[in-house]
């Protein structure tokens, strides 16, 4: 296991430990974590190139398109289309903006759905400068 995924597992296990309060939806939280742990070592590095103002001319439309935050199906489903409708690197740069994201929001730990209201509209090149990828 390289550092990346060392780091991102790291992270997951102490947002595992240190929420206990709220055990069902922090279950979510955490699992959602681990899933975005399991992504590639290369999708670290897939974000600095992906980082810019805006969408670049390269990339693909669906990262200029707003993401549906309005609950955890919908932007689950958004995710599904960047997947679908973008590039590997796209979708994974993504993914670990999430992720970074996740980890650190201190406001809406153990609600995944307050989370992804936070991001609702945002595109994913939006999203991707949030993390500072």
């Amino acid at each position: 296991m390289n550092r990346t995924a060392l780091f991102i597992f790291a992270l997951a296990l102490a947002a595992a430990t240190t929420a206990c309060a709220q055990e069902s939806t922090e279950q979510d939280v955490v699992k959602e974590a681990a899933d975005l742990a399991e992504e590639p070592a290369d999708a670290v590095p897939a974000l600095a190139d992906s980082a810019q103002d805006d969408a670049s001319p390269e990339s693909s439309p669906i990262m200029s398109e707003p993401l549906d935050g309005s609950s955890i199906e919908a932007f689950k489903a958004s995710l599904a289309k960047v997947e679908k409708q973008g590039t590997g690197a796209e979708y994974r740069s993504l993914k670990g903006s999430v992720s970074h994201l996740l980890t650190y929001d201190l406001k809406h730990r153990g609600d995944l759905a307050g989370f992804y209201a936070t991001l609702d509209g945002k595109t994913p090149a939006e999203i991707i400068k949030m993390a500072g990828r």
